[in-house]
């Protein structure tokens, strides 16, 4: 086990937390951004206070589909900002640069 690592990789943590700040910055607020704002930071309050002393990852599952989402929409706005023309590709390129990343981290743990 590698107990240098955290919970997400370096890169997943950036975008969940530009994810988190383009929710909170967001003149409209619907309905499912406001869910997903309480629940995502409710829930890491929650284990944070909770479950600090606990070393077992598997408990923080609860919290990664949330930290996907804010990943997501953080990828599509700097999408939108950075290449607004070609905003597919960019997409996949960093959702497939995010998963070589964590192939190749997934291999360091088996070496």
């Amino acid at each position: 086990m590698n107990f240098a690592s955290g919970f997400t990789d370096s890169i997943t943590g950036i975008l969940v937390l530009l994810g988190l700040g383009s929710l909170v910055f967001k003149r409209n607020k619907g309905i499912n951004s406001i869910f997903l704002l309480t629940a995502f930071i409710s829930l890491v309050l929650a284990y944070s206070l909770v479950i600090s002393k606990s070393l077992s990852y598997l408990r923080l599952l609860i919290i990664l589909p949330l930290s996907v989402i804010l990943a997501i929409k953080a990828i599509t706005n700097l999408a939108k900002i950075f290449q607004p023309k070609h905003q597919k590709i960019f997409q996949a390129a960093s959702v497939l640069i995010i998963f070589l990343m964590n192939i190749g981290i997934y291999q360091g743990y088996l070496a």
